[in-house]
C-alpha cells in the first residue's frame, strides 16, 4: 500500500485482513486487537476528534446535530481531514458489512 492506493482496494485489503484475523484468532483476541487498533486510531486522529466534540457542543439536541451530519457528513474541513473522514466512513460501513 501506498498514499496512491485507491480507497477501494484499501477497504477491500482491510475486510481481507479482518476475515483472516476472525478465521485464526479467538474471541478475546480479537478483541483486544480491535480495541487497541481503536485507541491507536483515537490517538492519531485525536484533533480531528477534539473539533468534532466542539462542533457537538454546539448543538443542544442531540437530533439536530444529527440532523446537520446527515445532511454534510464530513463537515466543513479541509482536503486531508475530509479524506480521513471519508476513510473513516468507509471503514465503519465495511465493519458493519461483515
Amino acid at each position: 500500500m501506498t498514499a496512491k492506493t485507491g480507497k477501494a482496494e484499501i477497504a477491500q485489503w482491510v475486510k481481507d485482513a479482518v476475515g483472516k484475523m476472525d478465521a485464526l484468532l479467538d474471541e478475546k483476541t480479537r478483541s483486544e486487537i480491535m480495541t487497541n487498533c481503536g485507541f491507536n486510531c483515537a490517538e492519531v486522529n485525536k484533533r480531528v476528534i477534539e473539533k468534532a466534540k466542539a462542533r457537538r457542543r454546539k448543538f443542544r439536541a442531540l437530533t439536530s446535530f444529527l440532523r446537520l451530519k446527515y445532511r454534510n457528513p464530513c463537515g466543513e474541513r479541509s482536503a486531508s481531514e475530509k479524506e480521513t473522514c471519508c476513510i473513516s466512513t468507509m471503514c465503519r460501513r465495511l465493519m458493519r458489512s461483515l
